[in-house]
């Protein structure tokens, strides 16, 4: 292990908690491919295969309709364990479609407004007997995101928050994205107070420069990371597009260049794939500059394939291509 590691554990526990989604996918004019997502579940499914030894659980809401049965059929051939996975009586998964451009940016539209996952905190109190521990199921490290939050109502936030305050004195580390998405929100307002209030109890966080400029005015990457680590955040992990990342850590500033892909297919879910392979190698003891260098590597592996889950095993395939050419590129940015 080295110093700075996230958890000096060999068998980390991870508990990712937001929605999973029914993914329609272009495969050529007229047809879609049908997969499914979601920001969480997304770096639960590449945190899982970049660091196998982990044990990653997702905690949402899906329903009894055929769609969540194939939806936690895929999540087991993932190797993530669906038992703290709640079933609502009445409701089923969202549906989102995405739709790229030339340059492989996308765009998405959005069924999800009566989907299951809105009501997961809800169904997960009502399972709670009083005698738990720690309302939340036990881990080293429970994920978030700001998508997570959005789809839930005041109520169950509040509550979730309480939850993860219990989790943080028994010893659980948080890590929090803030992935904003203007329309899920009221309004602004509402989501900086929300975001704030997560950034307050992470131990770790992945801000994005685009995003905090529409919530907070921040004007720059230094701007953004000092404010977030005077918000008590000990790990913050910039994330810039193709840009930069930089990670301030320890008090200290790291930067890893980043090498541009020149063949975007799908840009979709990158950012959390960066999250999961980050996370991935942060809980096997790697450096921080290590776990950045990884989460560039996948997220630059996904963007080459369309979809949000690239299928196994052409994702590793393509990853381990992608580090060799690294190691004989740039072989210091091995260690």
């Amino acid at each position: 292990m080295t110093a700075d590691s996230l958890l000096n554990t060999t068998m980390p526990r991870c508990l990712l908690a937001g929605e999973v989604m029914v993914e329609l996918s272009r495969a050529e004019p007229g047809l879609f491919r049908q997969s499914f997502a979601g920001d969480v579940y997304n770096t639960a499914v590449y945190l899982k295969r970049c660091l196998p030894a982990c044990e990653v659980s997702m905690l949402t809401a899906v329903g009894r309709d055929p769609f969540s049965v194939a939806m936690k059929q895929a999540m087991v051939e993932e190797g993530i364990n669906t038992g703290f996975i709640l079933t609502h009586p009445g409701k089923g998964p969202g549906l989102y479609a995405i739709h790229t451009d030339a340059s492989g940016e996308r765009s998405f539209q959005y069924w999800r407004n009566d989907a299951a996952a809105r009501e997961w905190v809800t169904l997960w109190q009502q399972t709670l007997t009083g005698s738990e521990p720690s309302p939340l199921p036990q881990a080293d490290l429970i994920y978030l995101s700001g998508i997570t939050l959005a789809v839930l109502d005041e109520t169950q936030r509040a509550l979730l928050f309480d939850w993860l305050h219990q989790a943080r004195e028994s010893g659980t580390r948080v890590a929090f994205d803030p992935n904003y998405r203007p329309q899920l929100w009221a309004s602004v307002d509402e989501a900086a107070v929300w975001t704030r209030r997560a950034y307050r109890i992470a131990d770790i966080a992945f801000p994005g420069m685009d995003e905090h400029k529409l919530l907070f005015g921040h004007k720059d990457c230094f701007d953004v990371m000092d404010i977030v680590a005077g918000w008590g955040v000990k790990e913050v992990v910039a994330k810039n597009g193709t840009d930069q990342i930089r990670v301030l850590f320890n008090e200290t500033m790291v930067t890893i260049p980043v090498t541009p892909v020149a063949h975007v297919v799908d840009t979709t879910s990158a950012g959390d794939g960066f999250t999961g392979g980050y996370l991935a190698a942060r809980l096997d003891g790697k450096s921080v500059r290590q776990a950045a260098q990884q989460g560039a590597d996948v997220a630059a592996t996904i963007i080459r394939f369309p979809g949000a889950i690239v299928p196994e095993p052409a994702f590793t395939e393509a990853l381990n291509r992608l580090r060799d050419t690294e190691t004989t590129a740039r072989p210091e940015t091995a260690g």
